[in-house]
């Protein structure tokens, strides 16, 4: 019995001490690990008391995640209020499970006006995309925003110009970071030239060089990480 109200004592304590330099308003969740009597505590802040609220470092009032037309999901958000914040990092998950970090955005810092951020994530996975802020201040002190979720149904919108091609073979995709492997295959069936991941990030302009080649028909084949495969005909003059 005394160390269960040992150990009581030393979960409100941690909660007591942080709750004024957690951040913001709209909470999803928090953590910290308070120590104490040599017994280590890991708590978790679901919510606040408006008298809590009102002395928080960021006051969140906005946050949206949108697919646009160009197939990237837009990320924004507002607060009306900073006081010694220091960035924000967005993070994406497809089970709320595992998180990765995807991009920062440099925190205002001080201010007691409304102000706007936005971030763009470019490669979005298909199938549902979940967002969410962690809002960092300059004590280290952290907060998570509520999670959003963006439906992404996979639409590549791959496109090559010009098609017939002489020399060079333009190549746009939307969702270009998602191009695991792509392969040119003549018409006789055999391989003459294959691109692996790290080759497509380089890849200068997203163009193919196609003088080398004979004339005739060929076909790209392009590998998604999902394991999706597109194939496109191109006809070289």
């Amino acid at each position: 019995m005394k160390r269960l109200l040992m150990l009581s004592g030393v979960c409100l304590s941690g909660v007591m001490a942080s709750a004024q330099s957690i951040s913001p308003s709209g909470i999803y969740g928090a953590s910290n690990t308070s120590a104490g009597g040599g017994v280590s505590v890991t708590w978790v802040l679901g919510s606040l008391t408006p008298e809590a609220i009102s002395a928080l470092p960021v006051k969140l009032i906005d946050f949206k995640c949108m697919l646009t037309d160009e197939l990237v999901v837009s990320v924004t958000w507002s607060t009306s209020e900073e006081t010694n914040s220091d960035h924000f990092e967005i993070q994406h998950s497809i089970n709320g499970k595992y998180w990765s970090e995807i991009g920062r955005v440099k925190a205002g810092g001080e201010s007691n006006a409304t102000r706007t951020y936005a971030f763009e994530h470019s490669s979005p996975v298909k199938g549902d995309n979940l967002y969410r802020l962690k809002m960092v201040d300059q004590d280290g002190t952290y907060a998570y925003s509520r999670m959003r979720n963006v439906h992404y149904g996979g639409e590549g919108g791959l496109t090559f110009h010009p098609n017939p091609v002489v020399d060079r073979l333009s190549i746009k995709a939307r969702d270009w970071p998602s191009l695991e492997n792509l392969k040119i295959i003549n018409v006789s069936g055999a391989k003459v030239a294959e691109f692996n991941y790290a080759q497509l990030r380089d890849m200068a302009g997203k163009e193919i060089d196609f003088k080398k080649y004979p004339s005739g028909v060929y076909i790209i084949s392009i590998t998604r990480n999902d394991g999706t495969v597109q194939s496109e005909k191109i006809i070289k003059n």
